[in-house]
């Protein structure tokens, strides 16, 4: 979505709800080398492949344990995804 600067003529809807936006100044992007920005792409990947491996893993104890009383999303097998 481009807007120009000023107030939003409609509100913004996002997961959160609904947002009035004013826009005070737009500058405009450039693109980066890859050089650039290869470390950051690193870590979110590798911070992304962290966080899915703790939540299988939190699942699969979650399938194997006996909670009573909160619902929690769990699995029974190793085959995660």
């Amino acid at each position: 979505m481009s807007l120009d600067e000023g107030l939003c003529a409609s509100p913004v809807e996002s997961r959160y709800g609904y947002h009035v936006v004013r826009i005070d100044k737009r500058v405009p992007g450039q693109p980066l080398d890859y050089a650039m920005v290869e470390d950051r792409i690193r870590a979110y990947l590798r911070e992304q492949v962290y966080r899915r491996g703790i939540n299988q893993y939190i699942a699969l104890l979650a399938g194997q344990a006996e909670i009573q009383g909160h619902e929690m999303q769990a699995a029974d097998s190793l085959l995660l995804q």
